[in-house]
């Protein structure tokens, strides 16, 4: 195998962890924030039942229930548009910020977690905390795949990584080149064609002058 087959093989394995992350990003986030939703309106309906009384008072299970469902709401969509910008449109910034959510999210539940309020309901917390967990790790992967992608699109064969791709688009572009250039000779061409004819032949100009000057006119000298 020669030096550029070794190297399409090497970046072609690396073009193919990216798309595996990048999917494996967007079915995390997708599977992980159903559930998450899923989970906080169920859990509304049997552990909440006493919501429409009391569901401003603090340490009752309607709380809790309303705070899982708002978090819910907020984080599991909100995460999974970041990732997917970040992961199928390779752009970092959505990629860095769908990290940064998951991580605040984790730290917002522990600190609720600490002062006492899922104690009541202490499944909810776990279930907030594994889906930031997950989402958090993927997210870092997503950047980390991003990072190799802009490497590769770089390299020379990008982005099939495939002798008989690259020489096809080889020639492709080549042939793009030379239709240009053909076009372009025969504007010139014709355009040079056009400014001959506007010129008066040399016989022409001849018999003018002929006609012009007789010779009886120079006998006459």
């Amino acid at each position: 195998m020669t030096e550029t087959g070794r190297e399409f093989a090497r970046n072609s394995m690396l073009m193919k962890k990216c798309r595996k992350i990048h999917g494996l990003v967007f079915y995390t986030y997708l599977v992980a924030g159903l559930i998450y939703i899923i989970y906080a309106i169920i859990s509304g309906v049997f552990m909440a039942w006493d919501w429409l009384f009391i569901c401003l008072e603090l340490d009752t299970p309607s709380t809790v229930w309303f705070i899982t469902v708002t978090d819910s709401l907020v984080v599991a969509p909100g995460g999974f548009a970041m990732a997917v910008a970040g992961s199928y449109g390779k752009k970092d910034l959505y990629a860095m910020f769908s990290f940064a959510l998951a991580v605040l999210n984790l730290i917002l539940l522990i600190f609720l977690k600490a002062r006492g309020f899922f104690d009541i309901v202490p499944l909810s917390f776990y279930v907030g905390a594994v889906y930031s967990v997950l989402c958090g790790i993927v997210s870092a992967l997503n950047i980390k795949a991003n990072l190799t992608y802009h490497f590769l699109e770089e390299q020379y064969g990008f982005p099939h990584f495939n002798e008989r791709f690259t020489q096809q688009d080889e020639d492709i572009f080549q042939d793009k080149i030379l239709d240009k250039f053909t076009m372009n000779m025969r504007e010139i061409q014709k355009n040079s064609s056009d400014s001959m004819d506007d010129l008066p032949s040399v016989e022409g100009t001849f018999e003018k002058y002929e006609h012009v000057h007789k010779p009886s006119d120079m006998d006459e000298l």
